[in-house]
């Protein structure tokens, strides 16, 4: 593997498994910081690529709906199996399993299209890029977990002081991948913005009642359990992290995207993104999301659910809320 490659260009490299029509593998190491598991984000862009492999030059990637089972091992090669549903003129559609050892850990449904051809003939509009603070290259609140492959801050949520209703409520993220050799609108550049679409996405649930979240050091250390979001505090920016998590466990349980204007989009420049939550119930949380390229171009637009457990200390802050 050529050292010349960026750690998530190099987390991309999928080896064809010999004698099989469309299968993949991933050998270890992985994106997963210490003993956690491997980071979905990546589990999203790598199955990317698998499907890619398998759709011509003059497509690109539409939708993905994604579906996760089990955390993956960080230790064990993953595979992943493309299974091809549809191969039309102008669609395509792909399914790819993704597992460890015969045990799924997640499948993706992915739809593809023929490169739009911009002839005035079709409806072009999108929502406009809010207007927040420019993110600081030397700040990575993701520092203890990106292993070099991804940045990101958290920005100040945007919140009317006054606001009672949940759905006036918005919280900002910038992200970005580490450097992409490819030219602008390629293929890893939409693997990478897959991977940026679920970093911080789920944060929205619990920023809405200002819970803490704990993305610190603690989380690679050998001690790490799924469950453990102990952190430490940042003076500076006490919106990113606190002494002790409010939360007893996050997950993502499903994630989807739909991919818009990608002709000239880069991965490894900062993304903008904009989550909020609708709903919550029985320890689901739904948010969607929409993402910016840094120049005001929408990229995509997100839904995901994911499971939370409170402390007791996290239930007690959101009995005390007024939304």
């Amino acid at each position: 593997m050529s050292n010349s490659r960026s750690p998530f260009e190099q987390q991309l490299r999928l080896e064809k498994v010999p004698n099989q029509i469309e299968k993949y593998v991933k050998n270890p190491p992985h994106w997963a910081p210490g003993n956690r598991p491997v980071m979905g984000s990546m589990l999203l862009a790598q199955s990317m690529k698998a499907a890619y492999s398998t759709i011509p030059s003059d497509f690109q990637i539409h939708h993905i709906s994604t579906q996760f089972f089990h955390a993956g091992n960080g230790k064990l090669s993953l595979a992943f199996e493309v299974v091809r549903t549809t191969d039309g003129k102008n669609n395509a559609g792909r399914i790819v399993h993704v597992s460890q050892e015969q045990k799924p850990i997640c499948m993706m449904t992915m739809s593809f299209i023929r490169k739009p051809l911009l002839d005035g003939l079709s409806l072009k509009y999108q929502n406009v890029i809010p207007k927040i603070e420019e993110p600081d290259d030397e700040i990575n609140d993701m520092k203890f977990l990106s292993m070099g492959i991804l940045s990101a801050q958290h920005m100040a949520r945007k919140i009317k002081p006054e606001a009672t209703n949940f759905e006036e409520h918005k919280s900002y993220a910038y992200i970005k991948v580490s450097g992409i050799s490819d030219p602008a609108g390629a293929v890893n550049h939409h693997c990478g913005l897959a991977a940026a679409s679920d970093i911080f996405f789920l944060d929205a649930g619990a920023r809405l009642h200002n819970l803490q979240i704990g993305l610190g050091e603690a989380q690679i250390t050998e001690s790490y359990t799924p469950w453990d979001f102990r952190s430490t505090v940042n003076a500076a920016r006490p919106w990113i992290q606190g002494p002790k998590s409010d939360l007893a466990a996050m997950v993502s349980l499903n994630h989807t995207i739909y991919f818009h204007d990608l002709a000239k989009f880069r991965a490894d420049d900062w993304i903008l993104m904009e989550a909020r939550t609708s709903a919550a119930y029985g320890g689901r949380v739904l948010v969607d999301s929409k993402l910016w390229s840094r120049d005001g171009v929408l990229v995509a637009s997100c839904t995901a659910e994911g499971y939370y457990r409170l402390t007791k200390e996290g239930a007690s802050k959101v009995s005390k809320s007024r939304l």
